[in-house]
C-alpha cells in the first residue's frame, strides 16, 4: 500500500514539473504540452479536473 502511494505522489510530482515545463515558450514545451493533453484524456476525458487545471 505505501509503495502504491509513493508513487502516486511520483506521478504527481512528475506532472507538475510537466505543467512548469508547459507554460515556457520552448520546443520542450510543446512536447510536455503534447504528453500532458494526451496523458489526461486518456486519464479522465475532458472534464478531468487535471485537464482542466493545465488547460486553464
Amino acid at each position: 500500500m505505501r509503495q502504491l502511494a509513493k508513487k502516486r505522489q511520483d506521478v504527481i510530482k512528475l506532472c507538475e514539473a510537466l505543467i512548469d515545463i508547459a507554460s515556457m515558450p520552448s520546443t520542450l514545451a510543446v512536447s510536455a504540452r503534447t504528453f500532458l493533453d494526451a496523458y489526461f484524456c486518456q486519464r479522465g476525458g475532458d472534464d478531468s479536473p487535471y485537464r482542466l487545471a493545465f488547460t486553464c
